[in-house]
């Protein structure tokens, strides 16, 4: 393989673990956004949190989604660069 071959290699993989972050941090989300705004308003579950820190833990996964929304899009145009 050429090195360009092999740097396309390795900026597809990179590309592939950063889409692969963005659904661990997605799916987080939507966890602790079922939290704050339950679908059942009857449901008996306690939670141990106040809504204002889930709040603010809700802003911190924004926030690391969108780094690694980042990250991605970065890592991908570094894959058309070195494939055009």
């Amino acid at each position: 393989m050429c090195p360009l071959q092999d740097s396309a290699e390795s900026l597809a993989l990179q590309a592939s673990d950063d889409i692969s972050n963005i659904h661990d941090v997605h799916r987080a989300y939507a966890c602790l956004e079922g939290l704050i705004e339950p679908r059942r308003l009857n449901d008996p579950a306690e939670v141990y949190v106040s809504r204002s820190e889930l709040s603010a833990l809700l802003r911190l996964l924004n926030l690391e989604l969108q780094r690694r929304i980042d990250t991605a899009e970065t890592t991908i145009a570094s894959v058309r660069l070195a494939l055009a």
